[in-house]
């Protein structure tokens, strides 16, 4: 059984039902949609993992939705397919220019599904996992980059007020807004690392 949940947005009834019993006997949790307007709302309340959307619909049409979508830095990584009866070279590229990950042509062979979920939600997964290796290492970076020069400012600033008998007192209030920032921005950093869980 697959954790992934597919959003199906088609307004044509025997298609929805096709492609929604497909889907399930694959193992994919689903939902479904008759109409561009309604898969917008779906996908900004559910967040599904991959969209397929029919382009010729009432309401709003894919190109409306997949437009609508990537108006949302949460939604326009989700991996989008179109599925259409607009068979034509020119169709297909107008579909992937804009911004669809692939596109299907009615009527589909269930092969020709199935390989086209799988390959996006596997290139999906991967990107994610890319970017979520990228991040760790930004923050243990960070981390190490942020605190180092910090240590070594506080450090400083803090021997420098230890010889108060050479330091003026302006200079000595100086010291005191440096160790406040240094302060500052190590609590940041701190709280910073708590959300990321370093």
């Amino acid at each position: 059984m697959s954790d992934k949940t597919i959003l199906i947005i088609e307004d044509d009834l025997n298609i929805r039902e096709s492609l929604d019993e497909l889907l399930m006997s694959q193992g994919y949790k689903t939902l479904v949609q008759e109409n561009g307007k309604k898969g917008i709302a779906c996908a900004l309340q559910e967040f599904p993992d991959l969209i397929i959307c029919d382009i010729m619909m009432p309401e709003a049409n894919g190109y409306e939705v997949i437009q609508a979508l990537q108006n949302h830095d949460s939604l326009k990584c989700i991996p989008f397919i179109f599925l259409s009866a607009k068979s034509q070279q020119s169709d297909m590229r107008t579909g992937m220019c804009s911004g669809a990950d692939d596109y299907l042509t009615k009527p589909f062979k269930a092969r020709d599904l199935f390989s086209a979920v799988e390959t996006r939600l596997k290139k999906s997964e991967e990107q994610n996992r890319s970017l979520s290796e990228l991040r760790e290492g930004f923050i243990e970076m960070a981390n190490h980059e942020f605190r180092t020069p910090l240590t070594s400012i506080a450090l400083t600033a803090g021997a420098l007020k230890r010889q108060a008998s050479k330091v003026s007192e302006i200079d000595t209030g100086r010291i005191e807004k440096i160790e406040k920032q240094v302060f500052k921005i190590s609590k940041l950093i701190q709280r910073f690392m708590l959300r990321t869980g370093k």
